[in-house]
């Protein structure tokens, strides 16, 4: 359902006579092995008035390297953030010249800390 499919990571879209499957690595049911193998298995029911009716089991499947760039994923109906990864320290003496040209009181104070600090 649409539903399901918005809330599990995945997005099908119908433009006759092809259909086409998208599913998230985070997406529900996905076997993750070590953050770089992804695979997950699919049935697909496949009916209608001129074809008699059938069933077909599908294993889809897609690998990464460890830094592979896949932070931000925007699809149609969903959005995943995944690969946390540490932001880099805020040197605050290299950016006090910049505030000392804006508000030099401002200087005096990140010096006072800056060096209490260490």
């Amino acid at each position: 359902t649409p539903r399901f499919a918005s809330q599990c990571g995945y997005t099908i879209a119908v433009n006759h006579p092809n259909i086409e499957f998208r599913a998230s690595v985070l997406s529900c049911y996905v076997h993750n092995l070590n953050d770089e193998q992804f695979s997950l298995v699919i049935q697909i029911k496949l009916s209608g008035t001129d074809v008699e009716a059938s069933t077909y089991i599908q294993t889809l499947s897609c690998m990464y390297s460890p830094w592979a760039a896949r932070e931000i994923f925007c699809e149609e109906n969903y959005m995943q953030v995944s690969v946390q990864r540490n932001i880099p320290d805020i040197d605050y003496a290299q950016d006090a010249e910049d505030w000392a040209l804006v508000f030099p009181e401002v200087s005096v104070l990140l010096k006072r800390n800056f060096s209490s600090s260490k």
